[in-house]
């Protein structure tokens, strides 16, 4: 087994390699996390608070 360095660069840790994050937002600013492949595949889930409440993010 073959352990590798933790990823902290989004809100999901420790996803596999080659799989990327970022939050979006729609336009009533409600956030989801979208998750790439490098193979292509998409995949958007709302982000979640402790609370299982859809994020909003604040108006800027």
């Amino acid at each position: 087994m073959q352990a590798s360095p933790a990823r902290t660069d989004g809100p999901i840790y420790d996803l596999p390699e080659g799989i990327g994050q970022e939050i979006v937002c729609d336009e009533r600013n409600r956030e989801y996390l979208l998750l790439t492949t490098e193979q292509g595949g998409v995949f958007l889930m709302p982000y979640l608070d402790e609370d299982g409440e859809q994020e909003i993010m604040p108006q800027a």
